[in-house]
């Protein structure tokens, strides 16, 4: 399960960062934070973190 996790963290996260675009969305407004962008950065680290919770209980 560590590898999957890492894999998460190291791999698939950056990735889709990089696939998505790092730069404004073009209906954010200037200065604004991008929540859409933001929201899916949470949602990988929740699925990272949601992995390592269901291997230690399964333990």
């Amino acid at each position: 399960m560590l590898m999957v996790v890492a894999f998460l963290l190291a791999v698939a996260l950056p990735a889709h960062a990089f696939v998505v675009g790092f730069g404004p969305n073009q209906t954010v407004g200037r200065g604004a934070v991008d929540k859409a962008f933001l929201t899916r950065g949470v949602v990988w680290l929740l699925s990272a973190a949601l992995a390592i919770g269901v291997t230690q209980a399964l333990r």
